[in-house]
């Protein structure tokens, strides 16, 4: 009998008609794909590309919002190169080419070239003890690949910054090696130095001549379709996500100096910056939680658990000087950081009235710790405010938020998690929430004549931005992105000469309309993302869903028509990292 159905599938008019029997082992064949076979079979989709000559004519965005050569329309199918796949051997470059051009792969990114986890595999040579310096190797292997490619017809997206870890001996303090790579992203957006260091990049990469290509650079190459100049990140977003509450000295100072600057062009003296901020000092009111020292335990607090998560809390004198503290002992953990919560209810808050927040913790190991005030559910845990997300050690910290409210909140709850997914003992203590604080007061001493009025953080400051003073930081934010992204557009089209098209970064990192800027949005979607079920970026331990493209192509094609931002053309590859 058989084990299979008999099915049918009709293709671009070939009818094939297939009946699966039952096989044996012995008869089942392996259907291997091999990775240089760029064979002309009957799967072969070469025929669909031109090879790109160096005098082709370069891809432009029209007025309808599409991309163009010579008046037509094209469309691109992309994959990720990345990191030590960028860098293929000259031996193998053609058939790595050949082998995309059959499967109909016009498009390639180029991403994480200067990766700082393959040292010596990429393109920036750190074993110089900085990051400005090329592999004159890896720069050869690089642009006889981007030749080979284009003579099977497959387009060049170049990323310029994706991973680059800078140094000490790029010119910056030894604080830089206190910021990952990631968070040094945000450098650009303030620090002169950063941003000139970006322009070199790109004007050593993009200027280059390229042997493979009669010495043309990358910059004046039909083939290098796409530029795009930052992957996945922005100036909001670097303060949404609490990488400027962390910047150490002295790129702090650097910051805040930023921001002094451009209070500068909008306010006279400190104290038409006061007026106009509605700053607010009031008293602190009665306490508004109950057993808000934990000198009686767990009285009036809920130490939730779940998917086998177990912690036991009991009363303690670990606070300074034996005072009274909460002692949490995580003895089996979770496998969700969420898995052992401790929280209190019965909270409020209404619009317009100014709170504080705060209180004190340790850990006996490093344990992470997240904290806010959150609506109590059960069908909404959304946060209102945050006041901690950090990694406790065994030092006593105090963790403080003051913040207005822009709503009546009447079912609030304060909540601290984050550790469920670890074993470890912690200790909360000195918890305090009420009314008053304040809101739009620099502390003494600082002033916008001295240029050192405090950056607005996004959790854990003394003195809340009143929303008048937070709509100047917005403000303030999104005309830097505006600088910046029209600052290294310039530098690309201008001082490199680079005619294709420029874009930023993808649109959910920046704002849509600071985007719509440039030549294109980058709207780019994952399909299949690998998951890492135990450490983040494992190159071994990782999984992907078995799911076919087709079956999310039509969804993801459909969320990027509707995202259309002022007819600008959407750079998007279906790509994984």
């Amino acid at each position: 009998m058989n084990m299979f159905p008999t099915f049918r599938h009709l293709c671009g008019g070939l009818f094939i008609a297939l009946g699966a029997a039952t096989l044996t082992a012995q008869e089942m064949r392996p259907f291997v794909l091999p990775w240089d076979d760029a064979s002309p079979t009957i799967t072969d989709l070469s025929g669909l590309n031109t090879p790109i000559a160096l005098n082709s004519s370069w891809v432009k965005p029209n007025d309808d919002g599409h991309l163009i050569r010579d008046g037509e329309r094209l469309k691109f199918l992309g994959v990720n190169i990345g990191a030590q796949s960028a860098f293929p051997y000259l031996a193998d470059a053609d058939k790595v080419a050949g082998r995309m051009a059959k499967f109909g792969i016009n498009s390639v990114r180029f991403h994480h070239l200067e990766a700082p986890w393959a040292p010596g595999e990429i393109l920036i040579d750190y074993s110089t003890g900085r990051s400005r310096d090329f592999s004159a190797e890896h720069l050869n292997r690089l642009h006889h690949f981007v030749a080979r490619l284009a003579d099977h017809g497959i387009h060049t997206n170049m990323n310029l910054l994706v991973s680059r870890e800078l140094q000490p001996g790029d010119g910056f303090p030894a604080a830089i090696t206190e910021l990952e790579w990631k968070e040094q992203q945000c450098l650009g957006f303030f620090d002169d130095h950063a941003l000139l260091l970006q322009k070199e990049y790109a004007t050593n990469l993009l200027g280059a001549p390229n042997p493979w290509r009669a010495n043309t650079p990358l910059s004046q190459d039909p083939a290098v379709t796409f530029v795009e100049i930052l992957n996945e990140y922005g100036y909001v977003q670097a303060w949404h996500d609490g990488t400027l509450d962390q910047l150490p000295d002295p790129f702090a100072n650097t910051h805040r100096t930023h921001w002094n600057d451009w209070l500068a062009t909008q306010y006279t003296d400190t104290a038409a910056v006061l007026a106009a901020w509605d700053s607010i000092n009031e008293p602190l009111g009665p306490e508004l939680l109950n057993n808000a020292d934990f000198s009686g335990g767990l009285s009036g607090w809920n130490l939730e658990q779940h998917n086998g998560a177990a912690a036991i809390g009991s009363a303690s004198n670990a606070f300074t000087n034996g005072g009274p503290a909460l002692q949490i002992s995580i003895n089996a953990a979770g496998s969700a950081s969420w898995h052992v919560q401790l929280n209190q209810s019965g909270l409020s808050v209404i619009a317009g009235q100014i709170y504080t927040v705060s209180f004190w913790a340790k850990a006996d190991t490093d344990l992470p710790l997240s904290a806010g005030l959150t609506r109590a559910g059960p069908s909404d845990y959304g946060a209102v405010v945050e006041i901690a997300n950090s990694t406790l050690d065994s030092t006593w910290r105090e963790f403080s938020a003051t913040f207005v409210a822009t709503a009546d909140e009447p079912s609030l709850r304060l909540n601290f998690g984050g550790f469920g997914a670890r074993t470890g003992t912690l200790w909360i203590a000195d918890t305090r929430f009420s009314q008053g604080g304040q809101a739009g007061v620099p502390p003494a001493g600082t002033s916008l004549e001295q240029r050192n009025l405090p950056t607005v953080l996004k959790s854990g400051s003394a003195s809340a931005p009143t929303p008048a003073q937070l709509t100047d930081w917005i403000r303030y934010l999104l005309d830097a992105e505006i600088a910046y992204w029209d600052g290294m557009y310039s530098h690309i089209r201008d001082d490199i000469g680079y005619p294709g098209v420029i874009f930023g970064t993808i649109v959910a990192n920046s704002p849509p309309g600071i985007q719509a800027r440039l030549d294109a949005v980058d709207s780019h979607a994952y399909w299949q993302h690998p998951v890492f079920p135990r450490e983040a970026w494992d190159p071994v331990d990782w999984t992907i869903e078995n799911r076919s493209l087709i079956d999310d192509l039509g969804a993801t094609i459909g969320n990027i028509a509707r995202q259309r931002v002022k007819g600008k053309p959407h750079a998007c590859l279906i790509r994984s990292r």
